[in-house]
């Protein structure tokens, strides 16, 4: 006898609430979504039979896929395990009551949601994900980490993306 799985389990399960739908179809209605659209989405991501890929770079992904002649750049975004962590999340800290009091527009405000994340990761001592965010915040961040002071962080900014 087969063992069920997960999968299998839910997929019978979605099977069963799409004939109710049909046999009584005012009810498709899931908080104003369409209840067979979202069953619909989840039997696609199930049929694919579990193949997820998250990918930042690659020449290919997914099976029967291929790639000829390609040039990768690697940009390595660490600060290396030794950074003075504590420092930077003071700056940032710093750098993010500044911009909040400056911020003028949905751009400038998405800069300020970029430093409260690049604190976050600081506080995890997550250095990639750090530069990661800085690089998000942007021109803003830059100027406004120039005009306050914050060294560090003006100085990961400025490096990463070539604006001086």
């Amino acid at each position: 006898m087969k063992e069920i799985t997960e999968h299998d389990l839910i997929y019978k399960v979605l099977e069963l609430i799409e004939m109710k739908i049909k046999f009584n179809p005012n009810q498709n209605n899931i908080e104003g979504g369409n209840t067979t659209i979202l069953i619909d989405k989840i039997f696609s991501i199930m049929n694919n039979n579990g193949d997820i890929y998250n990918v930042n770079q690659a020449g290919a992904v997914g099976p029967n896929s291929s790639a000829q002649n390609n040039t990768f750049t690697q940009n390595n975004l660490n600060l290396g395990d030794d950074y003075n962590f504590e420092a930077l999340l003071e700056e940032l800290q710093k750098l993010k009551k500044a911009m909040k009091s400056n911020a003028e527009n949905p751009e400038e405000f998405t800069s300020v949601t970029e430093i409260a994340y690049a604190e976050v990761a600081a506080e995890k001592k997550e250095g990639n994900k750090v530069i990661q965010h800085l690089l998000k915040a942007g021109k803003f961040a830059l100027q406004t980490a120039k005009d306050v002071g914050v060294e560090l962080v003006a100085s990961i900014i400025a490096k990463h993306t070539g604006m001086g």
